[in-house]
């Protein structure tokens, strides 16, 4: 049976990380950051930047299982992650935040790529060897209610 520890612990100190869960925040700031400072900052690369960082602190959280990404997202206050399919090749999730109502496919694409890149890493880490190996295409794009998108992560196929 393994203890109930946060899979936030390997990159944030336990103490810390208690005080931050603690801690009732507004989302301007997260806004300010995700949406105008990384967008001038990463310019065009930043759908890509995005993603391989996120794909890189995917696979140093402590998760150890599906329930654990959906905890991680929640405390990171990314949004409510629900698995949809997982397959062998194939992973889909619904990610929901009442924030992305404020955004078009577009945008929401390209900025989601960092939690695109979260799932990816991961899912490297959960699954030995991972069911989705080498290069993978992902996509993120609108739900049909305007609060989710979906993701999804496949082998991408060489022609």
């Amino acid at each position: 049976m393994r203890t109930e520890t946060s899979p936030l612990r390997s990159l944030i100190p336990a103490p810390l990380l208690a005080r931050l869960e603690q801690a009732n925040m507004p989302y301007t700031g997260y806004h300010l950051l995700r949406e105008t400072l990384f967008t001038r900052l990463l310019g065009e690369s930043e759908a890509s930047i995005l993603y391989w960082l996120g794909r890189d602190l995917g696979t140093e959280l402590n998760i150890q299982s599906e329930d654990d990404l959906v905890l991680t997202f929640i405390q990171l206050g990314l949004g409510k992650l629900e698995p949809v399919k997982l397959e062998k090749k194939f992973a889909g999730y619904r990610l929901s935040h009442p924030q992305f109502m404020y955004y078009p496919a577009e945008r929401l694409s390209r900025s989601l790529a960092l939690e695109c890149g979260i799932v990816a890493g991961a899912l490297s880490r959960l699954h030995d060897p991972c069911p989705l190996h080498g290069q993978f295409l992902v996509v993120c794009a609108k739900d049909s209610r305007p609060e989710h998108a979906l993701i999804t992560i496949e082998e991408k196929r060489t022609t």
